[in-house]
Formats: structure tokens, sequence, C-alpha cells
């Protein structure tokens, strides 16, 4: 159903600042209350998108201050990008309209394609193939809410979403994963510089987002959710050139039987075997998530946290009783939980009394209550020790209520915050959520903004840091 790569221009003459940062923006749709185009050009409109924008409608632009035609042949010529959200059926000829405007980029929302699996919906996608190698115009799409990008102003559809950069490229097979990716970064603090949802890919696919992001400065840690694939050979070279430079994140459905039948109701895409899938994919050194939540956190550890030279944990408790737990847990896991040296144990000695503590590893500070200027000195001395690689804190809300509540909390954490700038290793905490909802949100805005990785269990850090150590240690990557 897709246009041969050969027959199409080739994939370093896609015209990307049309599509993350275009100057111009035409919305071909009705613009009344509820509809596709009143959903993207509410969108441009609430992301504040700095470029002219064009409503094409008969029935007029409704509430929006923007340029208005009744139909595509009024546009004006050379408009960058456009937003196609019109019937199927409707879809062919306004992208012959578009083509013969010099539009250079068209955004199919509309769906109603192959995803359908009838004839009429193969047909009418193999129609708009056949416009793409005919006219030029490029194609992302159909059946897929298109760009993320906050320095271009554009958003999949309206909704609250961050107006920050970051460093984190994402490209989905799903419009609603794409959104989630982004909310769920403004909550665990991690930023898109680019994310894009690529619907039936009849044109513009998965591996030119993925090659165009790999190629992207700006762009440090790349994620992908997939159904299927069309060209998995290209995939796996663009996939094995990006991981010795940047991480690669893989969260790939339609590995079993329930989820393949699940795909073919969703997109047109092909999936295929999942064992085969996850040894060719860790082959290509990337990095493989089973689900949302271990996408989230994992993009989230490798977006905030620098290299990671070793599996060997440094734990740091308020009580003996999780200690153990995470001991345990970690060390199933693969992780190592080595004893501080005696030097390192002698110093921590000189800040917590020898009952009620632990100067072991796991380190117990419950008798002295995590107080700030112990707390801080105790993490930089632990972080210190020549056989630990990353630090990893668990911090209860609720147990700084013990000694003063909120304000207790806050000082906690400036301190945290203040010796993690001054270590040269990883700093994860473990916040677990139990009664003190505002509080505990708080606390995780509070990390976040000091670009400190924080979960909210400690199987959500722990699966997260096993990826970066694997990640790391597979490209040989030591710190100074």
């Amino acid at each position: 159903m897709k246009a041969n790569k050969e027959d199409v221009i080739i994939p370093d003459k896609i015209p990307w600042g049309s599509i993350f940062t275009p100057r111009s923006v035409a919305v071909i749709g009705k613009a009344s209350l509820g509809k596709g185009g009143w959903l993207f050009l509410r969108a441009l409109k609430e992301f504040d998108y700095k470029g002219d924008v064009h409503c094409v409608d008969e029935d007029g632009p409704g509430k929006f201050d923007v340029k208005w035609v009744p139909h595509v042949e009024d546009l004006p010529w050379g408009i960058e990008y456009a937003i196609v959200c019109v019937k199927a059926k409707g879809v062919p000829d306004v992208l012959r309209g578009l083509a013969k405007k010099g539009v250079k980029i068209a955004h199919i929302f509309s769906s109603g394609f192959a995803e359908l699996k009838t004839i009429e919906g193969r047909s009418l996608q193999k129609e708009i193939s056949d416009i793409t190698i005919s006219t030029g115009i490029r194609i992302i799409g159909p059946n897929c809410v298109g760009p993320f990008c906050p320095k271009g102003g554009i958003a999949p559809t309206p909704g609250i979403f961050p107006g920050v950069c970051g460093n984190v490229g994402f490209i989905s097979q799903s419009g609603g994963i794409t959104q989630s990716i982004i909310w769920s970064g403004h909550t665990y603090g991690f930023y898109m510089s680019k994310a894009i949802s690529v619907g039936n890919c009849v044109d513009l696919d998965v591996e030119d987002f993925m090659q165009h992001m790999a190629s992207e400065a700006d762009i440090g840690v790349l994620a992908a959710y997939l159904e299927g694939l069309d060209d998995f050979r290209r995939f796996f070279d663009v996939v094995s050139a990006t991981t010795p430079k940047k991480p690669v994140i893989l969260l790939k459905t339609g590995k079993t039987t329930s989820g393949l039948a699940a795909i073919g109701s969703h997109t047109a895409s092909l999936s295929g075997d999942g064992i085969i899938w996850d040894h060719v994919m860790r082959q290509a050194g990337a990095i493989l998530v089973d689900t949302y939540e271990e996408l989230v956190h994992t993009i989230q550890a490798l977006a905030k946290a620098g290299p990671v030279s070793g599996p060997r944990i440094g734990l740091m408790n308020r009580g003996g009783g999780e200690g153990i737990i995470a001991a345990d847990y970690l060390s199933m896991l693969g992780f190592e939980i080595p004893e501080y040296s005696k030097d390192t144990q002698a110093q921590l000695s000189k800040y917590l009394p020898s009952s009620g503590t632990s100067v072991a590893n796991p380190l117990d500070f419950a008798a002295v209550g995590g107080f700030p200027n112990v707390f801080g000195k105790i993490l930089e001395i632990a972080a210190s020790d020549k056989d630990i690689d990353v630090i990893l804190y668990q911090h209860h809300v609720e147990f700084c209520t013990l000694f003063g509540g909120e304000e207790f909390n806050k000082g906690l954490l400036d301190a945290l915050i203040d010796a993690a700038a001054h270590i040269d290793k990883p700093v994860f905490v473990i916040a677990p959520l139990y009664y003190s909802y505002d509080v505990w949100y708080r606390t995780i805005k509070c990390l976040n903004q000091a670009g400190i990785p924080v979960f909210p269990t400690l199987e959500s850090g722990a699966k997260a840091l096993l990826h970066m150590v694997e990640y790391y240690t597979k490209r040989g990557t030591k710190l100074a």
C-alpha cells in the first residue's frame, strides 16, 4: 500500500523545518465546535503558534481569528504545512489541490484508510500513495495526530502541553501514546524536543523520523512506540547507527497473538515475531521495554542522569526493613549491593550514632531522622566510595511529618539537591505515595526541577536503572 522509496523524493530532501517549525499552516476541515479543523485551530491558538494560520472551510473560520478561504484553490501559494481533517473520500482531491498550491507537507488527521482492512480503505490509501509519487507533496499519516514541537509552536490537538523544549525525541504509531508521553514527561521532568505520531505511514515513515531525530544535536534520547514496520532492514540499520551515539528506547506491541489482533484494528502496520524482534533489536543496541510505565521511567532516567559506570548500588533508607526489601529485589535483578569500605564506614560513623542506624550497605539513618545537615554529608560520603556506581535513596514524605511536616521535607530535599550537585555519580530517588498526595506531588516536582530522576516505586526505578547500566556498559562508557 506504500509508495516505493526509490520512486519518491529521497529522505535528505524531506523539508523537516516545514514539519516541526513551519512558518505557515493551513487547516483544511470544519472549524465548528468538536470537528477536526476546530481541534487543530484551537491547538495552534493554545500553543501560541507564531506563524500564519489559514482555515479552509466553506462555512467560515468559526470563532477563530485566522485567515480564511472557502476552498483549497483559494489558498495563497507556498504554505509550508497543511493539516487535512476532511472525510477520507475527500482526502485525495484535497491533496491534489494542496500540491498545486506548492504545499510542502500534508499531515492527514483523517482516518478510514487501510487500517479498516476494507477494499475501499486500501484503495483510498493507494490513491494518496500515488499522489505523493506524482506530485512530490510529502505526507504524514494518514490516521494520526502528527507532530509536536515546542520550538515551532506545533501541538497534536488541544490539551495541556508543556511549552518547554527538552532533549527527548519520540516517534509513535499511536496518537494517544504520543499525547500521553508528553503529559507524563511534564510530571516526571523530561521534555520533548520533537515528537511525532505517524499513523499508517503512506509516505514518511518511522525510519525517516528516526534518522532525522538521530541527527539532531539537541536530542539526546530517542524513544518509540511501534506496532509494525514496512522496512525492518532499514530500521535495524538506523537504530544500529544511532545507539553508539545516543540511547534508543523501544516499546513494541504485537509480539503476542492478542497484541497482534489488536494492532489489526488500530493501524495498517505489519507486525512481526516477538522473539526475533527482541533478539535483533538488542543486537542493534536498542533498549527494549514492555509497558508504558517502563517506557516513561526509562526515558526519564536517560534524559536526566549521566552515564552509569556499573551495577553497584549504594542504598540509603530511613529504616531497615525497606532497605532489606530493596537489597533483595535489586540483587535478583542482577545489581550488586557491596559493603562500604572501612574508611567510608568510619566517616559515616562520625555522623550516625551506633544505635538505631547502620553504616553498612543498605545505609539506615532512621535514628537521626535524616536531618538535613546530616543527610547531605552522609550522601556525599556514601557516593565517594570507590565501589559504588550509583546512589539509590528511598524518600518518604510521611516520615518527614514526624519531624516538622512539609517544611522539614523541603529542607531534606534541598540538602539532597545540593549534595547531588557535588556528586559525580547518578543519584536516583524512590518516592512512594502513601497518603500525602499534595506534598508528594510537590516533592516530585521539586526533584524534577533539579534534574534528579525520581520514581514512584522501587520497581520502576530499578528497571530504569537496569536499562541504563546495560546500555552504558555495552558501550564501554565509564565515568571520569
